[in-house]
């Protein structure tokens, strides 16, 4: 069974700060310079809503084994 964490394309992301307010799980947070988003792939549920919602697609979730 594969399960799918987001993985971020970092020279997409326009730190907008979606993905940080539309994740159940808060895995998402800012670097303290704000210069990138981070994920936590731990505890991820694979919901989507990051994916379905970052406005540059910058978030993909992919399958992990």
């Amino acid at each position: 069974m594969f399960v799918k964490i987001p993985y971020i394309k970092e020279n997409l992301c326009i730190h907008c700060n979606i993905c940080v307010k539309v994740c159940p799980r808060k895995l998402f947070t800012l670097t303290p310079l704000g210069v990138t988003v981070k994920e936590h792939k731990v505890g991820c549920i694979s919901c989507s809503l990051c994916e379905e919602n970052c406005p540059t697609n910058a978030i993909k979730l992919i399958n992990v084994s």
